[in-house]
């Protein structure tokens, strides 16, 4: 085994301990050679007044949305990414929902450690900002003017039923408090507790949201994180909601809607809904392609997805095959059976048998070459 040991970044801005007034703040870096673009992290911690408890890294957009930079810099707005959802999490039985799902990130007065990372073309880590040994109180951070308030300091302590009447009442006195939208709009729409969704509120309240701010973003990155039953079971609300964004839709509403089709088994609609998603590519619209024969897209999607067993070069060369030399019938109706079962979604338990059925009917190489980077990617290959 080889092993190369890089420098870390020297991050120029933000300082550690930095403290910034009202939304914005920038993060500036040093050029690493070879890095194709770089990421910007924040640190959050599930007890972020002492940096204790369970703690995750995740990467932030900036003020255009992006969350890969190829300069060594880049302008954010904490307003902006709260609207999105980060770092959400549920814990114990009852799988209680985390503060951070319904707060966002950056609250007054509480420090989060920035990091960032370098990579190359392929999306492998250079290196990054962060030693592997270091206190987070050395590293460069930033803490956001303002105090907690009463109505957060309630979801910082998990005590949601009170955050709702909160809440509640604030909006019966001011039908318009951004602020009372937002986190009841994820409250109910995330389900504070299991069994406790209420997709209808969180729906109208979202709704209210993004007509008082102009931004969908917020409500449709609750309802994109329902899974496939729920979508089932909420078509007629989630048709309604998109109407009624009035044509104001953010990527979590493309996602939703391709999501939505899917549901509804309309999978040309799915595929021009997730060609609308600017931001990345799903990876329901690499499978997508692939059923409608459009093989030369596929490959250029591939190029683009998140680093995984899909994005080799030789799946690349394999898909880039099945358009200079179709597969035959047999072997197309059985590969696009497995694509829109793959679409409709596959119990881990049930994916393993799929994959050596699909297999045994199935002669051109190419395909299976597909067919086993899918089984790899979905661990379909592990027993949980």
């Amino acid at each position: 085994m080889n092993f190369v040991f890089n420098d870390t970044i020297n991050v120029f801005s933000p300082k550690p301990g930095e403290k910034i007034s009202g939304n914005e703040f920038g993060v500036s870096w040093e050029e690493v050679e070879g890095a194709a673009y770089y990421t910007v992290q924040v640190v959050i911690f599930s007890n972020p007044h002492e940096y204790d408890g369970n703690s995750i890294t995740t990467p932030i957009s900036d003020k255009k949305g992006a969350t890969k930079f190829t300069e060594n810099h880049a302008e954010f707005d904490i307003s902006r990414m709260n609207e999105k959802l980060t770092g959400m999490s549920y814990a114990g039985e009852e799988e209680i929902l985390g503060y951070e799902g319904v707060l966002g990130i950056f609250l007054p007065g509480i420090e989060y450690p920035i990091t960032v990372k370098a990579c190359d073309e392929d999306g492998k880590a250079i290196t990054g900002s962060l030693p592997m040994l270091t206190y987070y109180k050395l590293v460069p951070s930033i803490t956001a003017e303002g105090s907690i308030k009463e109505g957060q300091a309630l979801i910082l302590s998990s005590n949601y039923p009170e955050a709702i009447k909160y809440y509640e009442d604030i909006l019966i006195k001011e039908p318009g408090n951004t602020d009372a939208l937002k986190y009841l709009t994820r409250i109910y729409g995330l389900g504070w507790k299991k069994g406790e969704k209420n997709i209808e509120r969180a729906t109208e309240l979202g709704l209210k949201y993004a007509e008082i701010t102009g931004s969908t973003q917020l409500l449709f990155s609750v309802l994109d994180t329902m899974d496939k039953g729920e979508i089932k079971e909420n078509k007629e609300l989630i048709y309604s909601a998109i109407k009624g964004a009035d044509g104001r839709l953010s990527a979590e509403a493309y996602r939703l809607l391709g999501r939505y089709y899917i549901a509804d088994e309309n999978w040309q609609g799915a595929r021009d809904a997730f060609m609308r998603i600017d931001e990345y590519v799903p990876y329901e619209l690499f499978y997508l392609n692939l059923y409608f024969g459009d093989y030369a897209e596929a490959a250029d999607n591939l190029k683009n997805l998140y680093i995984s067993q899909l994005t080799t070069n030789k799946m690349i060369e394999s898909v880039r095959a099945l358009g200079d030399n179709p597969p035959d019938a047999s072997d197309r109706d059985a590969f696009s059976s497995f694509l829109l079962k793959l679409l409709k979604g596959v119990e881990h338990s049930d994916g393993e048998a799929l994959y050596n059925q699909t297999v045994s009917q199935i002669g051109n190489q190419n395909i299976k070459e597909i067919l086993y980077g899918i089984y790899l990617e979905r661990n379909w290959n592990l027993t949980y």
